[in-house]
């Protein structure tokens, strides 16, 4: 959800919403990180139950996905951390069954390597 003015809850509005996103009801959220200065949303999606989640960032504004996920952010426990102007972000993926790797700052150009 977002909302134009904190003081008038008519103002709110869905960014990300799984039952759009699939109607059956089978994607969900596994966690979700707002950019510092609001303007895009970093949401892992997983589907099946599976808690394999795809990192999607979202502009808020329009609601529309930016660029192409990130897949494997959160089989075994994942998280985004927005650089302080948000200009891009490091987050976890799974490299391998016995551990994590992290990767660098993703600039907003090109969301991953």
């Amino acid at each position: 959800m977002a909302l134009t003015d904190l003081d008038d809850p008519a103002t709110e509005r869905v960014v990300v919403d799984p039952n759009v996103i699939d109607p059956s009801g089978e994607t969900t959220i596994d966690f979700f990180v707002p950019s510092p200065d609001g303007k895009q949303i970093a949401v892992s999606l997983s589907e099946h139950g599976t808690e394999d989640g795809s990192l999607h960032v979202y502009d808020v504004e329009s609601g529309q996905v930016v660029d192409e996920p990130i897949a494997h952010v959160n089989l075994m426990g994942g998280s985004v951390a927005w650089r302080h102007d948000g200009s891009g972000f490091w987050y976890t993926r799974c490299a391998d069954p016995a551990g994590f790797r992290q990767t660098g700052v993703v600039p907003p150009a090109r969301w991953h390597t």
